[in-house]
C-alpha cells in the first residue's frame, strides 16, 4: 500500500498507531509505505514508512522527517 500527498496542508492531523498528534508546521509534500506480511492465519505483521517535507513558516524553512512504525493485526 503506498500514498503520496502533494500541496500545503496547514494543521494536519495524523492518527498513527494509538496517538493522534497535531503538527503545527506545514506539510508541503508526504509519501509513504505500508507493508503487510501474515504470519499465521488470525496474525498479520506490519511495516510502515512516511516521509515528510515539513515548512516552518517563522523563519521560511524547510526539513525532512522520517517515520518508521510496524505492529501486529489479529483477528480475535
Amino acid at each position: 500500500e503506498g500514498n503520496i500527498t502533494v500541496g500545503n496542508l496547514k494543521n494536519f492531523v495524523d492518527n498513527n498507531g494509538l496517538y493522534v498528534y497535531n503538527s503545527e508546521d506545514e506539510t508541503t509534500f508526504r509519501t509513504g509505505a505500508t507493508v503487510f506480511y501474515p504470519i499465521f492465519k488470525q496474525i498479520t505483521s506490519f511495516f510502515n514508512y512516511t516521509y515528510d517535507i515539513k515548512h516552518i513558516s517563522d523563519n521560511n524553512t524547510n526539513y525532512n522527517q522520517h517515520s518508521f512504525s510496524g505492529g501486529l493485526i489479529w483477528k480475535i
